[in-house]
Order: C-alpha cells, then sequence, then structure tokens
C-alpha cells in the first residue's frame, strides 16, 4: 500500500477499533506484506486500555511490508482463534453453567487491503475450508473485506466475502470510508439466515381460454365449451317506397296532417303594471 491507500485504511482502521462491541468482545490487529505480525501473540479483551494500545499502533503504520501475502496473513488468524467463552467463564466474566457450555462464541474476521494478489484462488479456497470446518464444529465464522484504493481486485475481494458468508465494499484513496464501513459493521453484527425454504404455494396450471369457431354461414366447426353467444339480430324490413312527390300536379291530394302552421287562439295574461330597465354608460 501507497500513499493515499495506506492513509484511507489507517483512518478504516481508527474508526472499526472504536465501533466494536464493548461487552465480552476480543479482538487483535494482524499486518501483512510479504510477511505477516500480530499486535498480540493471541486475542486481547476489548477494553479502554487495550483500544488504546491499538490505536496508537495502527497511527505507526507505514506501506514497508513489501507485496501482500494476504493467504498466510488469514491462516494465521483463521488457526490463532480461540475459544473466548472458556477464557471468559475462567475470568468469572460468564457463569460455567451447561448451557453456556453449549454456546458457541462467534467469530469475524475483518481484512483491509489494497487487493494486490496473484493467488486468489487459494485464497478464497482457504477461506472456505476454514469456515466450513467452524461451522461442522457449531461455531460461526465470517469474513468481511474492505478494498481499498483504484486497484484493487475486487474479484479477491468478493471471492473472500461470499466464501466465508460476509460481505465486501469499496473506496476510493480520497474517499471517507465512513459510511460503506458502518454498512460492513452493521452487517457483521447482524444475524445469519441458513437452511432457508421458499414455499410459494399451490401454482394452478395455466388453463387455455375457451374459444368458438363460427364460420361465416353460422354452423360451427370446433368448440371447447358451449356457446355463450347472444343469437343473431333479424335482419332489418325492407320499407314500401312511396312514390315521387310532384309539387305541379293539381289532381294530387295530399294530406298533410300536423304539418305546417295551425290556427289557434291563444290565451295571454295580463300586462305587467310596472317596468323595470337597467341603463349603464
Amino acid at each position: 500500500m501507497e500513499g493515499g491507500r495506506i492513509t484511507a485504511v489507517k483512518a478504516a482502521l481508527q474508526i472499526l477499533l472504536r465501533s466494536l462491541p464493548s461487552f465480552n468482545t476480543r479482538f487483535n490487529i494482524i499486518s501483512f506484506g510479504s510477511h505477516y505480525t500480530s499486535l498480540w501473540p493471541e486475542s486481547q479483551l476489548y477494553t479502554a486500555e487495550s483500544m488504546d494500545e491499538a490505536s496508537k499502533h495502527v497511527e505507526g503504520f507505514n506501506a514497508n511490508y513489501g507485496g501482500t501475502e494476504l493467504r498466510s496473513a488469514l491462516d494465521f488468524a483463521f488457526s490463532s482463534r480461540i475459544d473466548i467463552k472458556n477464557q471468559l467463564i475462567s475470568m468469572s466474566l460468564l457463569p460455567a453453567t451447561p448451557a453456556m457450555n453449549e454456546e458457541k462464541v462467534p467469530t469475524s474476521v475483518f481484512v483491509l487491503t489494497d487487493g494486490e494478489a496473484w493467488d486468489v484462488d487459494r485464497i478464497v479456497q482457504s477461506v472456505e475450508g476454514h469456515c466450513r470446518r467452524a461451522k461442522d464444529d457449531g461455531s460461526l465464522l465470517r469474513t468481511f473485506v474492505l478494498g481499498v484504493g483504484n486497484q484493487v481486485s475486487t474479484a479477491m475481494c468478493e471471492g473472500i466475502a461470499r466464501a466465508g458468508k460476509g460481505l465486501s465494499v469499496f473506496v476510493a484513496e480520497r474517499e471517507r470510508p465512513d459510511a460503506k464501513l458502518m454498512g460492513l459493521i452493521k452487517a457483521a453484527r447482524g444475524g445469519v439466515i441458513e437452511d432457508l425454504v421458499v414455499d410459494w404455494g399451490d401454482i394452478e396450471e395455466e388453463k387455455e381460454d375457451e374459444f368458438e369457431v363460427v364460420h361465416a354461414s353460422g354452423g360451427h366447426t370446433s368448440s371447447s365449451a358451449p356457446s355463450q353467444l347472444p343469437p343473431p339480430p333479424p335482419p332489418p324490413q325492407q320499407q314500401q317506397q312511396q312514390p315521387p312527390l310532384n309539387l305541379f300536379d293539381e289532381l294530387l291530394t295530399v294530406t298533410l296532417g300536423g304539418v305546417g302552421p295551425l290556427k289557434a287562439i291563444e290565451h295571454l295574461g295580463p300586462p305587467p303594471k310596472h317596468l323595470c330597465y337597467y341603463q349603464t354608460k
């Protein structure tokens, strides 16, 4: 890592250190490059003193570890997982009850990298193998990845997160990691859904539409259901044609009936006694 990438990683680690659960949490920091080192030989209880020591350790980070031998660092982190439950019981921080003896303490591994690795397939296989063995033992092991920089290997970051049943997010060199890192932490503290079954219910088979073929002659050739069509309307009756009317024929007698003006007496009311009018300018 160089320049802006190491600065972004240091800022993300400081946020991550201050966002860990404060009750019965143990943590450790492993630095990797061409080799790897750890802050402590084993995970420490999360307290104000240990968090302050880890914060000072992060501030002293430099990009002087060479390449990116991520697989060996991940193998060390997975294999150095300790039985936190038994240590907490020995420290009288948890009661030694039969129910507690059957409980498994979950472990989350956060990987912050610029993603410039060459053995992506072996890294993903290693993560998948460790998580599968943890599940067989009845414990929960998950991996979450923050890819930093414009040269980050998205295939490796997404492969590690997918194999570890986790999540991967990416930030640029000059981008603040706050919002995306909070989403990563929220996902790590959330539950895991396993053995999911989706029941769509009874799905009825699609039925073909009922239809009827009718020829122009009115005959039925094929039908999938009794015809529900209304009977055809009767043909219109032909009206008897009248001879043309000649207005100049004096012998023609025509009864006009109610056509034309009528002579009738209309009774009107009395005239008004007052007259009102409006005048406008």
